[in-house]
């Protein structure tokens, strides 16, 4: 969502912000009680509507390699799996793949490579995909075609994937992650997300137009709401914490 300021918290981001329903519309998801009835409402720029997917592989086949029963997942499987989907990008985690970009029929693939064989993640872009942007001014919807050209990587590494383009203007940043496992201990979990965020200053990278996809490794709830479902909520991670924050 974009950056909108919020005249009765007085801050950015707050419960108060608009958000966006099946259809497409703008809707304020808890009342704004105590707002001047004068005040003006933040206004609304254009929207990028974008479906993302994420999926951990374990490990995936290159084209290439021999038949390995430990690599059970090959493009093509996932492929026709997505296929089935009506999602635009798909983030894929611990693929164990070398660095390249490439294309098979239907996908644009995007490889940050592995190290030493472990971690590796992979952005995946539907090449027939149709991105829709909302102009909330004349409530309209303009339709915008993906092509691999518009697609560039800012950085990778093995467990870091960010790649930026551009969509009638807007800018659209679009992240995949495998974070380090809690079992790893706290300062490594807060090393990986503090160098994380050095990045996207580095780059420029604005929150509000930012999509990430991952493999986080931590567990979320307790700070964000008392149950799930009919379980309580798990303890919260560090990780999780450093998300929120």
């Amino acid at each position: 969502m974009p950056n909108l300021f919020c005249h009765q918290c007085k801050a950015y981001s707050c419960l108060h912000s608009p958000c966006i329903d099946s259809s497409g519309k703008f809707f304020f998801p808890f009342s704004v009680i105590g707002k001047p009835p004068n005040a003006p409402l933040p206004p609304i720029p254009k929207v990028v509507l974008i479906s993302a997917c994420t999926f951990n592989c374990i490990s995936m086949h290159e084209d290439d390699d021999e038949f390995d029963s430990g690599k059970v997942i090959t493009r093509q499987a996932l492929a026709d799996a997505f296929n089935r989907m009506s999602c635009d990008i798909f983030g894929l985690e611990e693929t164990r793949t070398v660095q390249r970009e490439f294309q098979i029929p239907g996908y644009y693939c995007i490889c940050s490579g592995c190290d030493n064989g472990n971690y590796g993640v992979e952005l995946w872009i539907k090449i027939d995909s149709t991105i829709r942007v909302y102009d909330s001014l004349h409530d309209t919807y303009e339709n915008i075609d993906i092509s691999p050209g518009q697609f560039i990587v800012v950085h990778r590494e093995p467990r870091i994937l960010l790649v930026t383009t551009e969509v009638l203007g807007c800018p659209v940043s679009l992240c995949v992650l495998h974070a380090p496992h809690q079992n790893h201990g706290t300062k490594a979990v807060k090393l990986f997300w503090s160098t994380f965020f050095q990045l996207l200053h580095l780059h420029q990278i604005k929150f509000e137009s930012l999509i990430i996809m991952g493999d986080f490794n931590q567990k979320f709830g307790s700070v964000v709401s008392e149950s799930i479902g009919d379980l309580y909520c798990q303890k919260q991670g560090p990780g999780a914490h450093c998300i929120h924050e």
